[in-house]
Order: C-alpha cells, then sequence, then structure tokens
C-alpha cells in the first residue's frame, strides 16, 4: 500500500516539476524581463512562436479589424486571416515556396520560388528581422512598456515606414505592435491576445 501511494507520489511530482519547469528552461517562455538590455536580448533570440491577435487596418476613409493567427516554426509559416464577415485566407511559406488558399471556397494556389511577394509585414518574424537588421533602432522605457523602434527593411511602403513593439513591464508579454506611415499616423495595429515562444 506504502509503495502505491510512493508511486502516485513520485508520478504527480514529476508532472508539476515538468510544468512548472516549462516557463524557465524553455528559452522564451522566462518573460521577467528587469531591464532594457534584457529586453533587446529577448527580442534578439525569438526564433519559433505561435501567435493570436486582432489586426486593425486604418485607412482615409474607415477602419477594419482581422483576427490573425500564426505560427513561426523551423522557417515554416503558416498564417490564418479572418474578416469580420467570416472569409478566411490562409498563407503557408516553406521550402521556397508559398500556399495561398481560401478557407471559404477551398481553393488553393501554389507559388514556387516566389517568396518576396508574400512578406508579411505584420509578422512577428519580420519585426525581429527589421530589428536586428536596423542599425538605428531604438529602445525606450516609458509609460511601463519597453517599446522598440525600428524602421521597416528598405522602407519601400509609405504605409509602412515604422514599426513599434510594445511589451507590457507588469504582465511580462509582448502587448501590440503599432505600425505607422510616412506622415507618422497609425495604420496598422495589431494587438496580441496570445503569444506563445516555442
Amino acid at each position: 500500500m506504502k509503495r502505491k501511494f510512493f508511486i502516485v507520489f513520485t508520478i504527480l511530482g514529476i508532472i508539476i516539476l515538468i510544468f512548472s519547469c516549462y516557463n524557465f528552461l524553455i528559452v522564451g517562455n522566462n518573460k521577467n524581463i528587469g531591464n532594457i538590455d534584457e529586453f533587446d536580448k529577448y527580442i534578439s533570440k525569438i526564433k519559433n512562436y505561435k501567435i493570436e491577435a486582432l489586426v486593425t487596418v486604418n485607412s482615409n476613409k474607415n477602419s477594419n479589424t482581422y483576427t490573425l493567427k500564426q505560427e513561426y516554426k523551423d522557417e515554416k509559416i503558416v498564417q490564418n486571416i479572418e474578416s469580420p464577415d467570416g472569409i478566411g485566407l490562409t498563407i503557408e511559406n516553406y521550402g521556397g515556396k508559398t500556399v495561398v488558399k481560401n478557407t471559404n471556397l477551398k481553393l488553393d494556389k501554389v507559388f514556387n520560388m516566389y517568396k518576396e511577394p508574400f512578406r508579411n509585414s505584420l509578422g512577428l518574424d519580420e519585426f525581429i528581422e527589421d530589428y536586428n537588421s536596423d542599425t538605428r533602432k531604438e529602445l525606450v522605457d516609458k509609460n511601463g512598456y519597453y517599446i522598440a523602434n525600428v524602421k521597416t527593411e528598405g522602407a519601400k511602403n509609405k504605409y509602412m515606414k515604422t514599426k513599434s513593439l510594445y511589451f507590457n513591464k507588469q504582465t511580462n508579454q509582448i502587448e501590440k505592435m503599432e505600425i505607422k506611415d510616412i506622415n507618422n499616423n497609425s495604420t496598422i495595429v495589431i494587438e496580441y491576445t496570445k503569444v506563445q515562444i516555442l
């Protein structure tokens, strides 16, 4: 009888240890960032992730909000974008090809060796790439946030000149990304509802 209790408690102890160590041993899930230098290292080292977000696109006439799910793992990117009226689009980039799927009509289109037109300025991976290559990036500690400001790569699109990533110091989470145009107007706001660093 004692042996059964010992085995059960040992198994429970191992399970609890695995779950509690997950946040401390897996790179990126230990988000207790205490200063701006730790924030800099944290962003630079993000490789694989899953996110869920609300994306608001602002134009001169109106604003539209979409849901975005994105997973970046081992050079494969899968993005699901859905409009308020339920129209969905899935974009997958892997192995030198891009697959675009209309989830409502069950239509697929494959583009081989054609990644560049499908670069996603909304993706966290693109922000990290811009962050790591921008020699003029700016890190700010302001109003309870660590904020990383970068210029978009090449800055060819006048509607996407700068990107700012906000990390909430209180919740220790990436909270939002804001993209501004050449006139410093907010064109896109991405509010992260879930961020998981893999």
